[in-house]
C-alpha cells in the first residue's frame, strides 16, 4: 500500500484562538474552551452529563475507543462548568428542548465564528481544537504518557498524529 500522510497539521495560534473564542456565542464558547483545555473530542464533550462531572473529575463515557476516561477537574475546567446552567441532565443542552446539542449544530456555529474571526484558510474545524490542545500540552513540556492519559490515546504513535512542534520549538531543541 502507498503511505499517505493524512495528519492534520493545523493548530491555532494564540491570536486565532482568542479571536474564535470572542466570536463564539456563550454556550459554544464554553464547548470550544473545554476542547482547548482538555483536548477532548467534540462528541465526548457533547455527551457529558452533570453526573459525569463530580468527585473532582470529568468522566468521558462515550469515547472513540470505547474506554471510559477520567480527567481531574482543574480550576480552569471548573470555571467553565460553573458558568453552565444546570437545568437539564446534559451539560450542553438546547435551552428550548433540553436535548443535548448536536455536533452538526455546534460545527455550524463554530464555522461562522471562525469566519467572523477573520480566519479564511478553510482548514480550521472543531477537530483543530484537539490538535491545538494536545500540541500545546506537549510543547508545555508534559510527557507523552500524561498527555495520552488526558487524550485517551493508547499509543504514542496515535498521539504523534496530534502533536505538531512549532519551528520555534525545533530551533530551541537544536540550540541546547
Amino acid at each position: 500500500r502507498l503511505r499517505v500522510d493524512n495528519s492534520w497539521p493545523r493548530i491555532l495560534t494564540d491570536e486565532e484562538q482568542k479571536a474564535i473564542l470572542e466570536d463564539c456565542p456563550r454556550k459554544v464558547r464554553a464547548i470550544v474552551a473545554l476542547a482547548l483545555i482538555t483536548g477532548a473530542r467534540i462528541g465526548e464533550l457533547l455527551a457529558l452529563r452533570w453526573e459525569d462531572c463530580q468527585d473532582g473529575a470529568v468522566t468521558f463515557w462515550e469515547t472513540k475507543n470505547g474506554k471510559a476516561r477520567r480527567i481531574p477537574i482543574s480550576p480552569t475546567i471548573e470555571a467553565v462548568l460553573a458558568e453552565q446552567p444546570r437545568m437539564y441532565p446534559s451539560v450542553f443542552a438546547n435551552s428550548r428542548t433540553g436535548q443535548p446539542l448536536t455536533a452538526n449544530g455546534v460545527a455550524h456555529v463554530f464555522d461562522r465564528a471562525v469566519g467572523r474571526a477573520g480566519i479564511t484558510t478553510g482548514d480550521v474545524t472543531l477537530h483543530t481544537l484537539r490538535h491545538t490542545a494536545l500540541s500545546r500540552m506537549i510543547a508545555g513540556g508534559y510527557d507523552d504518557y500524561t498527555v495520552m492519559a488526558i487524550s485517551g490515546h493508547s499509543s504514542t504513535r496515535m498521539l504523534e498524529r496530534y502533536t505538531h512542534p512549532t519551528e520555534e520549538r525545533k530551533i530551541g531543541a537544536l540550540n541546547l
